[in-house]
């Protein structure tokens, strides 16, 4: 009795086992079946937004569209940097003229010379004489050294040392050391009250610069919503044209990420055309800008402020088309999603409805 009874438990058993075996069999093909699905749906979502973007050849002014203010968004960024490149020129190169008395000697003279070239605030020290400064003063005013010439007047022009600090932040450090009583027989008195002026017109520079990269980043943020705006009103209007076919499709039930993904996959093949067109465009306006403006060139009156403004911007210009390709794709999809939500919430009241 007790054999037979152990036999008809074990093939009790032996069915709830099986059952066991298939329920976790059953839950590792869910899982494998729904991520296949998922990626199915991803694949078929994107390539009938890129059948349909070929199929319906409507997207042209859209793509200008986009291709400007893609250019304009490029073109803050270059300003962008250009500012931030003019307010590094102006803190790293400060050039100060200090300028000597008459009566100081030659011996003062060298000695004050040498203190300023131990200073560590101090770059550089270039003493220019009387008839350096003349000269000078010849190539940058020919109408004053005429005038000065004809009417036989004295030089009027002082010996001088030109400065140049490593930053404007030395600048406070600089005048301390000017201010100093052992050096009162060398340099100008006056002078203390000129690099204070100096300092502040260097300073409200600054500000002006400062205002001016905070605007344009402002004007930058600003085209992003604007941009944001045109891919959400494209969206809804292609979802309108497609109402029919998106109410089959959810009365059948589909999700809504499979209805959404046509819609992103447009608007994200637009955005990349658009980009890749505005920064062709934007290359080729900075290549040729040096030639319609000839102070733009290498000899040119803003040479040195070019000078400081290429390398950030042959670095970062790369940095930022990576970063515009990255996001892209995400500034589609929002888009897409801020543009068709409207839709889809009032199709699934329909068909809760129904």
């Amino acid at each position: 009795m007790k054999e037979r009874r152990q036999q008809s438990c074990n093939r009790a058993a032996l069915p709830q086992a099986q059952f066991g075996r298939f329920t976790v069999y059953y839950n590792a093909m869910s899982k494998v079946s729904h991520s296949s699905q998922g990626l199915l749906i991803f694949t078929r979502g994107i390539s009938r937004g890129f059948a349909t973007l070929v199929r319906e050849r409507g997207w042209l002014t859209t793509l200008f569209a986009l291709t400007g203010i893609l250019l304009l968004m490029q073109l803050f960024v270059v300003m962008t940097i250009g500012a931030r490149g003019v307010e590094s020129l102006i803190r790293s190169r400060m050039d100060v003229r200090l300028e000597i008395l008459e009566d100081s000697t030659d011996a003062r003279i060298q000695a004050f010379y040498a203190a300023l070239r131990t200073q560590p605030f101090v770059e550089e020290v270039e003493y220019v004489t009387e008839v350096e400064a003349y000269e000078h003063e010849r190539l940058r005013d020919p109408e004053l050294i005429a005038t000065l010439e004809r009417f036989n007047l004295k030089n009027p022009f002082p010996a001088t040392f030109r400065i140049t600090l490593h930053s404007l932040d030395d600048y406070q450090e600089f005048s301390a050391f000017v201010k100093q009583d052992m050096w009162k027989d060398v340099s100008d008195a006056n002078f203390l009250t000129e690099t204070t002026n100096q300092e502040h017109q260097i300073q409200e520079l600054l500000r002006v610069t400062q205002a001016g990269r905070f605007l344009v980043l402002s004007f930058l943020l600003l085209t992003c919503v604007v941009l944001l705006l045109i891919l959400m009103e494209l969206v809804r209007r292609r979802s309108l044209m497609r109402s029919e076919e998106i109410l089959i499709e959810r009365l059948f039930g589909a999700s809504d990420i499979s209805v959404l993904l046509p819609f992103a996959t447009e608007s994200a093949m637009l955005l990349l055309g658009a980009l890749a067109f505005s920064a062709v465009l934007l290359v080729g306006f900075l290549i040729l800008l040096p030639t319609l403006s000839a102070a733009l060139s290498t000899q040119g009156i803003l040479s040195s402020i070019i000078g400081a403004i290429k390398p950030p911007l042959v670095a970062f210009l790369p940095v930022a088309l990576v970063l515009e390709l990255a996001l892209a794709p995400l500034l589609a999809f929002l888009g897409a999603w801020l543009g068709m939500r409207p839709q889809l919430m009032s199709r699934k009241l329909i068909v809760s409805g129904v």
